[in-house]
């Protein structure tokens, strides 16, 4: 970092002592400090689904697409990668938090070199407001929040270690964005973008039964769990394959319901999951409507990949090669023709690139024979040895306490190549089925076949069909936040450990949230005066009109009165009254209330003992239900206690009249 002979400023004297003190941290151990990329691949696996295989942090400034990398000068690298180096050591941190940090890293270098200059004892707080300029015209929103707190903390880091010569104190000014869509149109368009159109859903749930061929329904039936359970798209290329859950269905003291008819055990049905931001494994319970195309996705999967978990299993007893042939001892040499054969490529010309260009295995012997060139050979066992570069994880699932899932216990495994038209499928080299054959098939690889274009289906606007596999799981909770499923069941059967996230996955215009309370009215879903009234009412016209009227400030629901105006805000109780909605009233001797009130109040009573004992023994996450369910019963027993309330002469009454509002509530391991 230093010329010999230059004199350095005292900005410069101590961020080279930063720099080689940060050469001396034992965190990246392996890495070459001098090298433009840094491999940290074995300091923080990838995930077994995931496309990338390989975690690399590139030390260069931004590039043209397909233009080759260049190193940073010498100052401005070695700066970067003391930042790097320093915050690891400090605090931890996962690659994708690293990842941000090289944008910010990068994005700075950008707007420093035209200046003159690379040195870092030169930036200014004017180069950080520039920074967030140039990001907010090429980036999201959220990434340029992202990026903008990194360069706080960048500004901070020189600020404290005085760095520059007057002190940056740089503040992130972009505000973190909201989780939740806005109620201007703008806002709610676009969160209504992030779920599946009506139309691609109609066509896949025609495309899901009529496969062309096996590869094509393993992935149609991977999307269909997507669908059925709102799964992030890594939980369930991570599924075990003895996901499928049989239990005998309880009612509300506890006891096996019976069927009316046949007077036999009713069951329900789940899919055991890892949840992908950590966790013991959890079943995620299916809706009865949706059994059936569950079960056949499970079933399907565990039939068309069975061939693919046998060859993992072979894989898993030879974790130190692969072996790809039983018709030759591992002692044995091999030419290229015989490669060709064994591998299933088209020509001896492929097979050479295959074992010299992708393997990078070079022949020990030549085989000569008389009128012919000679051929090169190779030993059996060193191509086994080398296959292993090729192999990816067989340890799909491990916890720090143990718990491992290996490939051959999982249900979607498919051989290397399987999906890929054109190229040898290699039966020996089993591997997670990954993120990118579904995106595929869901149209979002505009290179690619989908299972949508090779049917020549489009959008009615003539634009290419696609889902993004993260959509389902936005449309299935807002089907559930709209049916009235409250913030915490919503939160648990979605595997999140916040329940403010699930605001994150609510769609949908107030007008339609409207619509839906007005529907609810109609097929009396909602019960009180103003539904008996409507339901009253003769005239069509008029009747519309009552409802279009007064639905936009009450509405009316099993346990009494709900008066939140929708036209305002989007209800953050979503039908959970009980939990002490400020806008809640009883309607007072109302006995079809309290006895849906008193049904809600045993069933939580049951619940309650349940989650008491889970929390006696140190369960995860018992606490939050065991609070969950207090708060339920608290509140049905405070709504039935309104028809005990002889000084209050009105008809309805605020059952929590001095709640403030709903309170976040943390999910805890």
């Amino acid at each position: 970092m230093r010329p010999p002979g230059k004199v350095e400023t005292v900005e410069q004297a101590r961020l080279h002592a930063l720099v080689e003190n940060a050469k001396k941290l034992s965190v990246y151990p392996g890495v070459n400090w001098d090298d433009l990329a840094w491999d940290v691949t074995s300091y923080e696996k990838p995930l077994a689904h995931s496309s990338r295989q390989q975690l690399i942090l590139y030390f260069s400034p931004p590039r043209s697409k397909g233009s080759a990398r260049i190193s940073y000068e010498q100052s401005y690298a070695d700066f970067a990668k003391t930042i790097i180096r320093t915050r690891i050591s400090d605090r931890g941190g996962t690659f994708a938090g690293q990842s941000h940090m090289m944008l910010a890293l990068r994005y700075l270098y950008a707007v420093l070199r035209p200046t003159g200059t690379a040195d870092p004892t030169k930036l200014t707080r004017g180069h950080f407001k520039t920074v967030v300029t140039n990001t907010q015209k090429i980036r999201s929103e959220w990434t340029t929040y992202h990026i903008a707190s990194r360069l706080q903390e960048i500004s901070d880091w020189l600020d404290n270690n005085s760095i520059t010569r007057m002190r940056v104190n740089f503040t992130n000014p972009i505000p973190c964005p909201p989780k939740a869509d806005g109620l201007d149109p703008e806002s709610q368009a676009k969160g209504l973008k992030k779920m599946p159109s009506a139309n691609s859903l109609e066509v896949l749930a025609d495309i899901t039964n009529y496969p062309v061929d096996d590869n094509e329904r393993i992935l149609l039936r991977i999307i269909d769990l997507l669908v059925v359970g709102g799964f992030r798209i890594g939980e369930v290329l991570r599924l075990p394959v003895d996901c499928w859950v049989e239990t005998p269905a309880l009612d509300q003291t506890g006891k096996t319901r019976l069927c009316p008819s046949t007077a036999t055990a009713l069951m329900r049905y789940g899919i055991r999951y890892w949840p992908e931001k950590g966790g013991d494994p959890i079943i995620k319970w299916v809706p009865d409507i949706a059994v059936q195309l569950a079960r056949r996705a499970v079933e399907d999967l565990k039939r068309l990949c069975a061939d693919a978990r046998a060859a993992a299993k072979v894989i898993e007893q030879n974790p130190d090669r692969v072996p790809f042939t039983n018709a030759y001892r591992s002692e044995e040499l091999i030419d290229l023709k015989q490669v060709m054969k064994i591998f299933g490529l088209r020509s001896v010309q492929s097979a050479r690139r295959f074992i010299v260009e992708s393997i990078k295995l070079a022949p020990i012997a030549k085989k000569k024979s008389a009128g012919r060139r000679a051929a090169f050979l190779f030993r059996v066992g060193d191509i086994e040895k080398a296959l292993l570069r090729r192999r990816k994880a067989i340890r799909i699932i491990q916890k720090p306490n143990g718990q491992v899932q290996m490939l051959s216990e999982s249900l979607c495994v498919m051989f290397q190549n399987q999906f890929f038209n054109g190229k040898p499928v290699f039966r020996f080299l089993p591997e997670l089925i990954g993120v990118g054959q579904i995106a595929q098939a869901l149209g979002n690889d505009g290179d690619e076949a989908s299972v949508f274009s090779i049917r020549g289906i489009t959008e009615p606007d003539g634009s290419r069909m696609k889902i993004k596999t993260h959509a389902f799981r936005h449309w299935i909770n807002t089907l559930m936040a709209r049916g009235g499923l409250s913030d915490i069941e919503l939160a648990r059967w979605s595997g999140r450990r916040d329940v403010s996230q699930n605001a994150t996955y609510k769609h949908g215009t107030v007008e339609q949230r409207i619509a839906w309370a007005r529907e609810m009215i109609k097929a009396k879903e909602l019960k009180g005066v103003v539904a008996d009234t409507y339901h009253a009412i003769a005239d069509p016209i008029k009747k519309q009109d009552y409802l279009d009227t007064f639905v936009n400030v009450a509405h009316f629901t099993p346990f009494g009165v709900c008066m939140h105006d929708y036209a305002i805000d989007p209800c953050p109780y979503h039908l959970n009254c009980l939990r002490g909605c400020p806008e809640y009233l009883r309607t007072k001797g109302d006995q079809e209330e309290r006895k849906n009130i008193a049904a809600i109040l045993d069933f939580h009573l049951v619940q309650l003992q349940r989650s008491n004992t889970a929390e006696q023994q140190r369960q995860r996450g018992a606490g939050n239900y065991s609070a969950h369910n207090q708060l339920i019963v608290e509140g049905a027993r405070a709504a039935l206690a309104v028809d005990d309330d002889s000084a209050t002469k009105s008809a309805f009454i605020k059952v929590f009249p001095t709640s403030k509002g709903p309170a976040k509530q943390q999910l805890n391991n």
